[in-house]
């Protein structure tokens, strides 16, 4: 498997999810995947093509950066497990068999204070969602988290994932549920659903 980390443009959108393309898939659009490509060999991940990813994700998403972008892809399932946070909010996403386009998604903490109410305005205007006090956990906010202090679980199947702040799991997508689980939750919502021990376990040991 293979994990790149790097600070890029934010381009996931809840609301958006055909904006959320993995870096490889960014590269599609460059020269040296199409010369790889004609010559059946489409190594997508190309040395090459990876050093101009950041400028292909410039040109497509604007200036607004995220502070933690992480991607990663399972070679048993072929999906992409990615984390982003952004001003506002971290979120999982979890791509289909395919890899391309996004299948599920989890939230996973807020870097901020939760606010009074959902920020719809900005939601409406392609903004990702502020988490909200009435759904928020006292575990909900974490500051200053730096990528190396995230990693991404997969399950044997590779079709679940959790995502892990330093040694403990706090958010996950199963597979088989149709809801995301988040310690940052205190109730289900809009954002997923609160922790469930015994539901992960099932899915990851």
């Amino acid at each position: 498997m293979c994990t790149i980390h790097l600070t890029r443009p934010s381009s996931i959108s809840r609301f958006a999810p055909w904006t959320a393309l993995p870096l490889r898939f960014l590269c599609m659009a460059s020269p040296f995947w199409h010369k790889k490509h004609n010559n059946k060999s489409a190594a997508v991940g190309d040395v090459n093509c990876m050093k101009l990813a950041p400028a292909l994700l410039l040109a497509i998403s604007g200036s607004c950066m995220a502070e933690i972008f992480i991607e990663q892809r399972n070679d048993t399932s072929g999906r992409f497990a990615i984390i982003e946070e952004n001003e506002s909010s971290a979120w999982l996403y979890l791509t289909p068999t395919s890899g391309k386009g996004i299948d599920r998604d989890a939230f996973i903490y807020s870097p901020i204070e939760p606010a009074d109410k959902l920020n719809i305005d900005e939601i409406k205007d392609g903004g990702t969602p502020i988490l909200t006090k009435s759904v928020a956990s006292e575990s909900a906010v974490l500051n200053n988290i730096g990528d190396s202090e995230l990693s991404i679980k997969w399950s044997k199947d590779g079709h679940s994932v959790a995502v892990f702040y330093k040694n403990e799991a706090i958010a996950f997508i199963a597979g088989k549920e149709k809801s995301s689980y988040s310690k940052a939750l205190s109730k289900e919502s809009f954002f997923g659903k609160p922790w469930d021990q015994n539901v992960y376990r099932a899915t990851f040991e």
